[in-house]
């Protein structure tokens, strides 16, 4: 059955999108190249690209005039009106294929600003990633047994790391049978379970991630993923995983896995509803999580960085128990420590 709705959202996005491109005519041929990841217009006449974890000048010209027509456009996307004096010189939206941000001057010192994010809905199959020398098979059984076993993951790294692919990656591994619900913020996650339920976050409705996991606590899931962990939600993620809803799936931000625990810790710290102590958000954390992914560019090249598993936390110590399973050769710490992580694993790639 068709839904009319959603059918005219889609038309009228689509619409946007193709006078937005109108207004940028001198950027087409980069809309167009697929392996261009991120379109970023710093300033009039500045506009840089990201293709293949590169990033580079592309020397196009292109006028404030042009890029704050098509900052209108963006906003109407999102149902507001922008202008240099508003409150909204900030435009967050997507359109298809992209997610978009936006900002004008004042808030933009140099000029108009919009850097466009390609969204990659590819998924690559566990047997990609090693044939791209990301990671050795023995590490990759190690985690599909994880997440057939429900336990929890965190993948973390940078922007652009490849967290969300290896997700969908993840994804693609869960059993058969279980109920996934998804919670995002840009639907990004490819679900092709039979019995699931992708959620959205969103602003305009002031539906937020906090108050979809209360939801999807009631929609009798077997796994919950949270695309993106934010903010005071990932403390609702960490109930939710401890009360009956065990093996959630969850990327954020971190520049390893070790750092990614403590991220996660002041992330729920911002609920009104976490333990009182960090030890008790710590203690939680360790029950909820069991492993930990890094994931991170070399050159062009997406890896898995690292993988730590998590054991517990220790009371005595104050420090989580954990273990370094694997480091690829091609990874590079620069003498960041890894305080607490055992190394008595290899770390051959």
């Amino acid at each position: 059955m068709s839904d009319p709705i959603g059918d005219a959202k889609s038309r009228r996005e689509l619409s946007v999108l193709a006078k937005v491109r109108n207004c940028l005519t001198t950027l087409q041929e980069w809309f167009d190249d697929q392996s261009v990841t991120d379109i970023m217009i710093n300033r009039p006449d500045d506009v840089w690209v990201q293709q293949g974890g590169r990033q580079f000048s592309t020397g196009a010209k292109i006028s404030a005039s042009q890029i704050e027509a098509a900052i209108t456009l963006l906003a109407s996307n999102s149902g507001i009106t922008v202008s240099n004096e508003s409150a909204d010189a900030i435009v967050s939206t997507k359109l298809p294929g992209f997610r978009v941000e936006a900002t004008l001057p004042p808030v933009a010192v140099d000029g108009p600003t919009i850097c466009f994010r390609r969204n990659n809905m590819v998924v690559m199959a566990m047997e990609d990633w090693i044939k791209q020398g990301a990671l050795p098979p023995e590490i990759a059984e190690f985690l599909v047994d994880v997440v057939r076993k429900r336990l929890g993951v965190a993948v973390v790294g940078s922007t652009g790391s490849g967290k969300t692919t290896f997700a969908n990656t993840l994804l693609g591994c869960f059993p058969e049978g279980d109920r996934i619900i998804t919670i995002e913020q840009v639907p990004e996650l490819v679900l092709k379970a039979p019995n699931s339920v992708r959620l959205q976050i969103n602003p305009q409705l002031k539906v937020t991630a906090k108050r979809l996991l209360e939801s999807v606590l009631r929609q009798n899931p077997n796994r919950i993923v949270l695309g993106e962990a934010r903010g005071a939600e990932a403390n609702d993620l960490l109930q939710s995983a401890n009360t009956g809803h065990p093996g959630p799936l969850v990327t954020l931000h971190a520049n390893n896995g070790k750092e990614g625990l403590t991220r996660f810790e002041d992330m729920v710290a911002q609920s009104s509803d976490a333990p009182d102590s960090r030890e008790g958000i710590q203690v939680r954390i360790a029950s909820a999580f069991q492993v930990m992914v890094f994931m991170t560019l070399v050159g062009d090249d997406r890896i898995v960085a690292e993988v730590v598993s998590v054991d517990g936390f220790n009371r005595q110590t104050k420090e989580y128990e954990t273990k370094l399973i694997y480091r690829s050769s091609r990874y590079e710490t620069f003498d960041v420590p890894l305080v607490g992580i055992q190394r008595d694993l290899a770390e051959a790639a």
